[in-house]
């Protein structure tokens, strides 16, 4: 990429936006209407968009903050807790009193490793930049934001952009703010759904092109099983899904982002970043839950090395 975050920062990717427990249920079959069934197993897993992106960042070695809020209850403690474990600084968090966390209910299919995902925000309103911490924005190389908290987001994005640190921006849905938040952003890679919400029918390429207008440098779009494109500049490119045997979709997009937020760390052109992104994903469909498949570095770069990447190495060897 013509530019880099900048190095002489805190923390390598600073996260605002969604984190959640998730209580994954793995089924033999999905329920049909007015039916109990079993589950194989029922776990809870840290969960949410920002919030496995930050795991992620954290399992891969580099230093990650979440600054966005949580409640004070059972979920919110555990929420916590998984952030410590990984690693991740919640110095910046605010803590919502009296206040409800979100919780997920992960349905996942056996058979195939497919998810339903049933959510709740539980009480925890979208705030504005006053309520959070987003001062903390421009302490990271990376900026990682999903629009959660929109208003807080946009006021975050500025800050970093201020202080010369790179905004990615992980799209999921479009949400009332968007435009304005891409108009922040340097890299926008966005899922499939958010694509059709935005641009309708278009071609993926002319849906690239068409978000760049709107205000980021390199953008893509994550197609699930059937891996991503991206565009650099005026060029397309395609990046197959790695074949792995899949458990648990859960977090894979989530998983993509954190991944991608690596990329760029490294150095990685952005087409070599969205293949280790892809590679980050993949990996944590082996197993059951959002961040329990994340890889580590060392396991990251063999997973790549043996499939004819050898991304990390080529890095390491600079």
């Amino acid at each position: 990429m013509p530019w880099s975050p900048p190095a002489d920062r805190a923390f390598d990717v600073v996260g605002l936006g969604c984190t959640a427990m998730d209580v994954v249920c793995l089924l033999e079959r999905y329920p049909g209407r007015n039916e109990k069934v079993h589950a194989l197993t029922m776990e809870r897993h840290g969960g949410g968009p920002v919030g496995t992106a930050l795991a992620a960042v954290a399992r891969l070695g580099f230093r990650a903050s979440f600054i966005g809020q949580v409640g004070d209850d059972f979920a919110g403690c555990f929420v916590i807790s998984e952030f410590e474990r990984e690693g991740v600084d919640v110095c910046s968090e605010v803590i919502q009193k009296d206040t409800d966390s979100q919780i997920s209910i992960c349905l996942v299919d056996k058979r195939t490793g497919d998810r339903t995902v049933v959510s709740r925000r539980g009480e925890l309103a979208e705030v504005g930049p006053e309520a959070l911490r987003v001062a903390a924005a421009g302490g990271g190389s990376i900026l990682h934001v999903d629009g959660y908290d929109m208003k807080a987001a946009i006021a975050a994005t500025r800050i970093a952009k201020k202080r010369g640190t790179a905004v990615v921006y992980d799209c999921g849905s479009f949400y009332d703010g968007t435009e304005e938040l891409l108009k922040y952003t340097d890299v926008a890679v966005t899922s499939e759904k958010f694509a059709r919400q935005m641009f309708g029918d278009a071609p993926l390429d002319e849906a690239c092109r068409c978000l760049r207008d709107v205000g980021p440098t390199y953008t893509g779009v994550t197609l699930g099983g059937r891996g991503a494109v991206g565009l650099d500049g005026d060029r397309f490119f395609e990046v197959p899904a790695f074949d792995v045997e899949v458990v648990d979709t859960t977090g894979a997009g989530d998983a993509f982002h954190g991944g991608l937020d690596v990329g760029i760390l490294l150095g990685l052109d952005f087409e070599r970043a969205m293949v280790l992104a892809a590679a980050v994903a993949a990996l944590k469909c082996t197993k059951l839950g959002g961040r329990a498949g994340l890889p580590t570095l060392e396991e990251l770069s063999a997973f790549l090395a043996e499939r004819g990447y050898p991304i990390v190495d080529d890095v390491k060897s600079r």
